[in-house]
């Protein structure tokens, strides 16, 4: 539920970007550059604030920080509406990107505090739903909101939804199941599974914290992950940012079916997330359904790009994005619940997700300067087909490394 609001607060702007009065409001008609930098800015600041505050999770528990962030979120969701020119408005995206930033890492830290390494997978894949219900529920229901009652309204509704999100994380997460009244005896050794659960102090886990981020920043196969979710990442939010305005300005398609086809796309990630979690906990493995992702990126992309026929091109691109982020997303951190050694959990899904998302925050904006360039958006997609290729060669060699 949190994902998908954290989602809901990021993903306003893609769709704002094709209301020609917010456009308006912002000075911004017609610079595809400026568009793409509201998301730039954003996964600047997601990614900064990922890769420097993603210990505090390992040392001060996931809750806590968890908290901290989505009241950031709240905050910027006000500004958002209050500014008055395009420059508050990015600093209000940048708030956001700080806040989002610290979410992920602790999300990462939940599963491997309150799951076994045999349900792992499952449980990745179940929180991972929320960046794709988030697209599929959040683009109708802007699109709604913005025809209504226009695109203040986003801002303050999503202000709202998020504080009470923060509420109900404080009341009802606490960083181990030890601390849940309502987990039994029974339950605490299936999650344990044998593993030292003592209570560490502040200093204890610094230490321990220390040790093993040492450990996972010499690991190669750490390295190769990280590549290949740059990779990921990029595709990811080059589509999260421009698909709606690629359907809707370039092929044509008018609110309704621009927010069908952008709902189908996330839609089907999530529908393929479900599967691939529980599949790969059974088989095992998790890279071989990496290279499914990227080849369904690349091939789905690559077809949107070169056919005429705006129907086809609308499917193919969509299920594109269903098939990569539903295979490539859960996977990738049941590998780094692998590859990291616990005690670093955090730090090691943080500096991952600060790397691969400073990756993907240049992807808008590269976007929107080759459409602005070239005048249409082949090439911003070709840049995404570019994407899948390393990523395929990155799966590929993790799994020739039995991964």
């Amino acid at each position: 539920m949190i994902c998908t609001v954290s989602y809901f607060d990021r993903l306003n702007v893609s769709v704002l970007i094709a209301d020609p009065v917010f456009l308006a409001s912002m000075g911004i008609q017609g610079d595809t550059v400026k568009m793409g930098l509201l998301m730039s800015v954003f996964t600047i600041g997601y990614g900064l604030s990922s890769f420097v505050f993603s210990s505090f999770g390992d040392i001060y528990g996931p809750r806590k920080m968890i908290c901290a962030a989505i009241l950031l979120w709240a905050l910027s969701m006000l500004i958002g509406p209050l500014a008055g020119t395009f420059a508050v408005l990015l600093g209000s995206r940048a708030l956001l990107g700080v806040g989002e930033g610290l979410h992920w890492p602790m999300q990462a830290k939940y599963v491997s505090n309150w799951f076994p390494a045999t349900e792992q997978g499952r449980a990745n894949g179940i929180w991972l739903l929320g960046p794709k219900l988030g697209p599929a529920l959040s683009v109708p229901l802007f699109a709604f909101i913005v025809t209504h009652w226009g695109w203040q309204a986003t801002f303050y509704t999503l202000a709202a939804v998020s504080a009470f999100m923060a509420v109900v994380i404080w009341r009802f997460a606490p960083d181990t199941p030890d601390r849940a009244k309502w987990v039994n005896k029974a339950e605490l050794a299936f999650i344990h599974g044998g593993r030292d659960e003592a209570e560490q102090t502040t200093s204890d886990k610094k230490k321990s914290f220390k040790h093993g981020l040492k450990m996972v920043l010499s690991d190669p196969d750490y390295w190769i992950l990280t590549v290949y979710y740059c990779c990921q990442c990029a595709i990811f939010w080059g589509l999260l940012t421009w698909l709606p305005s690629y359907l809707k300005v370039a092929r044509g398609f008018s609110w309704a079916a621009m927010g069908n086809y952008t709902a189908m796309t996330w839609v089907g990630a999530a529908a393929t997330i479900l599967v691939v979690g529980t599949w790969s906990d059974k088989v095992g493995r998790r890279a071989p359904f990496q290279m499914v992702a990227m080849l369904g990126y690349g091939g789905g992309i690559f077809l949107s790009s070169q056919v005429a026929d705006n129907t086809i091109a609308a499917v193919a691109i969509a299920v594109a994005g269903a098939v990569g982020g539903g295979f490539g997303m859960p996977t990738t951190w049941s590998l780094v619940g692998k590859i990291v050694p616990r005690d670093a959990v955090s730090a090691g899904s943080g500096f991952l997700n600060g790397i691969s998302v400073g990756v993907g925050a240049l992807m808008p904006t590269v976007i929107g300067y080759l459409i602005h360039l070239t005048g249409h958006y082949t090439g911003g997609l070709m840049s995404m087909v570019g994407f899948a290729v390393l990523g395929l060669i990155c799966a590929l060699t993790l799994t020739i490394r039995k991964y």
